[in-house]
């Protein structure tokens, strides 16, 4: 199977992955033909892209990292209890929704066995914020999984990451979703969102505090140029400094109204320039190890004018797959595959470019 962007969805394309609403209904089953009706509902609902079974990538197999209804009923009870924040009237029983989502991430991200994570994810624009929360969640528990932390630490980290941006709640729509540049007031007012987060949370009185602070410090920067404390390196709390990173990427790569989104590669590529100065290096160190910047399935341009598709990632060289190639000099050619870890006539051959 292979991921395609919507734009590039056609009628006859078959369907690899179940796509599911938000509500975590299915909307068009694993291993239907597409046609014309089901292709305009998937542009209809605003999903970025879908998975595809076709002949060039039938032996390719990708593990979902947490099962596509787990992930749905996660999106589901957040959205429920973010909505009703403006209106107070959330719950213990919404937020219990919450831990218990936390958690069954948490014991599906530790039986997972692959060492990266492939993540391009199917979202909708219209619900980035819901997506947004869960993806930083997923991220967020990758790199603890790796830093070893007890199963505790782990459950405050994904709550906290989970919550992170729940101060934005209390921030006017407008200001969220302006597509021309924020003015001063209007950027101080957005930047308070992690505190108001912070306070919302520390005032239901029920979660632990290392869980508030990773809400209140996800935005501080490891050169302490962040905020709302400018706070710097270790002085920022553990959870603040993981959750900087998972949410980065992850805002990197979703489609926004005033953004659009960034390749895997390039949201990657940014992190690691930036560590040490935005975000904790040794921190970077494992996200790029965990993260594959050219996931399964992903269509690639190389150097020497061959396009293939990523077909499996080496942990301890993340830039460096075994691609199958499908294309030579823009000519169709008998799929053969190379590693370009390994090979040694692959040596000079780098990736150029994702393919749409």
């Amino acid at each position: 199977m292979r991921y395609i962007s919507t734009p590039h969805i056609k009628p006859q394309m078959t369907i690899a992955k179940t796509l599911y609403t938000l509500k975590g209904d299915p909307l068009i089953m694993e291993g239907r033909s597409l046609n014309e009706r089901t292709v305009q509902r998937i542009k209809d609902f605003g999903y970025n892209g879908i998975y595809i079974e076709d002949e060039i990538s039938k032996d390719i197999k990708i593990s979902d990292v947490i099962s596509s209804k787990l992930k749905a009923e996660a999106l589901h009870n957040f959205k429920n209890f973010y909505q009703r924040i403006p209106r107070n009237i959330n719950s213990y029983r919404d937020l219990d929704k919450l831990k218990n989502a936390v958690e069954d991430i948490i014991n599906e991200l530790i039986s997972y066995k692959v060492t990266m994570i492939n993540i391009v994810d199917i979202k909708t624009l219209e619900d980035y914020y819901y997506y947004h929360a869960v993806n930083t969640a997923i991220i967020s528990l990758i790199i603890g999984l790796d830093l070893k932390l007890n199963r505790i630490q782990l459950f405050e980290l994904g709550l906290a990451a989970l919550l992170h941006d729940v101060g934005k709640a209390f921030i006017d729509n407008n200001i969220l979703t302006k597509n021309t540049k924020l003015t001063e007031k209007e950027v101080e007012i957005l930047q308070n969102h992690a505190y108001l987060g912070y306070k919302y949370l520390k005032d239901l009185n029920c979660l632990s505090t290392k869980t508030y602070i990773g809400v209140l410090e996800h935005h501080e920067k490891y050169n302490g140029t962040g905020y709302p404390n400018k706070k710097k390196d270790a002085n920022i709390y553990i959870y603040g400094r993981i959750i900087a990173i998972a949410s980065c990427y992850d805002a990197m790569t979703s489609e926004k109204p005033y953004n659009p989104a960034k390749n895997p590669s390039e949201a990657m590529e940014y992190i690691m320039g930036a560590s040490g100065t935005l975000f904790d290096p040794e921190l970077v160190q494992i996200f790029a190890k965990k993260v594959a910047p050219y996931p399964t399935g992903t269509l690639v341009n190389l150097s020497d004018n061959r396009t293939g598709i990523v077909i499996n990632n080496y942990k301890d060289c993340c830039i460096r797959p075994v691609i199958k190639i499908i294309k030579s000099q823009d000519q169709h050619v008998t799929p053969y595959y190379i590693d370009l870890k390994n090979d040694s006539s692959s040596m000079k051959v780098t990736i150029q470019s994702i393919v749409a």
